[in-house]
């Protein structure tokens, strides 16, 4: 089941960088509408996205996840985020 699940995970993420690319005028509204961001009449659909790209145990904002070695990490820029919080515990 981890493998399936990488696998959903891998495809939504794909799909918030599409997202984004739209957003930034990086894709025209044809490919978006191919890819199900808009729908027929240029309006955005609202489905299951990710949202939250925040650490959920110190709160550090404008993380983003990248596959390592078929594992998902929170990364800063390019390097893993280090949270406060783990690095704290015995």
């Amino acid at each position: 089941m981890g493998d399936m699940a990488d696998l959903f995970l891998n495809e939504v993420l794909e799909h918030e960088e599409a997202i984004e690319a739209y957003h930034h005028g990086e894709m025209p509204i044809e490919e978006a509408y191919d890819k199900g961001i808009v729908n027929e009449l240029g309006g955005e659909e609202r489905g299951l996205t990710i949202r939250s790209r925040t650490c959920r145990l110190c709160n550090k904002t404008g993380l983003r996840w990248v596959n390592v070695e078929g594992k998902w990490r929170l990364f800063e820029g390019k390097t893993i985020h280090k949270c406060p919080i783990i690095n704290k515990r015995p």
